[in-house]
């Protein structure tokens, strides 16, 4: 455990996300005095609505963004490493059909290159598979127009027993955890207001609130360079089991999975925009949405009483000052006075980000303590932003 001495710099980190978690494990590692504070319990917002994947992002290819999944793919294998007990690796099949808007030789080079970029930490070897081979796999699976299959390899995880292992690995640092604390305002100066009305004083402040990043900045007169566009994200998950992943293509290019979850069928995801990061929960289009994708693909229609449970999450988008055309799941890290702020990130690339992010921290300067009937700096927290 890191030595925690008095004069140990006091870091308050908010959100309980993934991120949170991450980046409060990091700071702690280095030493600091860590506080993490959660406006309802650690890790049950967007952290726990994901696809349960560690993975490099096939699709992010196709953008260009090879550095990106380059780096991911990195941390899918630290996180199978690290974790075996609550990672495993999983063969993803994505059928190919007559007239798809993704050709059979687009799809092969998209899956061979993301075995190339994992270099080394490979987990097997992309192939294709002749129609018959693929409906062996999948007898439910519809074969009209199929023409066959590719496959590659990627990792699921158990998202909630891995936030147990950083929870526990957080006590052991001596994190201090606050849950159920919503905070209304920051200051670029170190302080934390609660809505309760208690100021929480810091060296330092990160603001990984994820979805709530941008709104907590707003109320508290914080400008920044980015903003947070919210897309809703829902899965089903039906009680009918399925022995390997597979990758299936709406109209529009969308990609959805059905994946292996406890001998059910977790299968999403939806991509609804909407003005807030309040989650309103999965919508009935989106289940006949993701019902009709099922159905297109699968001889048994689905019955109500097929889906047992839906899931449904906020992912927050970036964006810049620069456009839309900016937009990405990376993450962007800006820095203001004492505040340091994380918009976006994904559970794959978590570690990384936090390393980042204690990077940036360290950098910031601890000013003196305030001498004694100097005004709190929530009273005046407009400050121009730097990155």
């Amino acid at each position: 455990m890191p030595n925690k001495s008095k004069n140990a710099i006091k870091i308050g980190v908010v959100g309980g996300g993934i991120n949170g978690l991450c980046i409060a494990r990091e700071l702690a590692l280095k030493g600091n005095a860590v506080t993490l504070i959660e406006r309802a319990e650690l890790g049950q917002a967007t952290s726990s609505a994901s696809s349960r994947m560690l993975h490099g992002g096939l699709r992010y290819l196709e953008h260009g963004q090879l550095r990106f999944v380059y780096h991911a793919l990195m941390e899918r294998s630290s996180w199978l490493k690290r974790y075996p007990q609550h990672t495993r690796v999983v063969e993803n099949f994505i059928p190919i059909h007559r007239n798809q808007t993704r050709s059979r030789w687009l799809i092969g080079a998209g899956v061979k290159l993301y075995q190339w970029l994992s270099g080394r930490y490979s987990l097997g070897a992309s192939r294709w598979w002749s129609r018959y081979q693929y409906m062996t796999r999948f007898p439910d699976a519809k074969h009209g127009d199929l023409v066959g299959a590719w496959s590659y390899f990627d990792v699921m995880m158990d998202d909630q027993a891995l936030m147990m292992e950083i929870i526990s690995e957080l006590k052991t640092l001596g994190v201090t955890i606050k849950t159920q604390c919503v905070v209304s305002r920051l200051s670029v100066d170190g302080e934390v207001e609660l809505l309760e009305g208690e100021n929480l004083h810091f060296d330092k402040v990160v603001n990984a609130a994820g979805p709530w990043a941008s709104n907590i900045l707003r109320t508290s007169g914080i400008s920044s360079r980015f903003h947070l566009d919210y897309v809703r994200g829902s899965h089903l998950i039906i009680d009918r089991q399925i022995a390997h992943g597979v990758v299936l293509q709406d109209d529009a290019k969308r990609v959805v999975f059905a994946l292996p979850l406890d001998g059910k069928t977790l299968f999403g995801t939806t991509e609804v925009s909407q003005a807030g990061p309040a989650n309103t929960g999965i919508s009935a289009d989106e289940k006949s949405y993701l019902s009709q994708i099922y159905n297109r693909y699968f001889k048994r229609a689905l019955s109500p009483d097929d889906v047992v449970a839906t899931t449904s999450g906020v992912r927050p988008i970036v964006q810049s000052g620069e456009g839309m055309s900016k937009a990405s799941r990376e993450a962007e890290i800006e820095v203001v006075g004492r505040l340091c702020n994380v918009f976006g990130g994904k559970w794959t690339s978590a570690p990384s980000l936090a390393i980042d992010v204690a990077s940036k921290v360290a950098m910031i300067p601890v000013a003196s303590p305030p001498e004694d009937g100097v005004k709190s700096s929530l009273a005046n927290t407009t400050r121009p932003s730097v990155s």
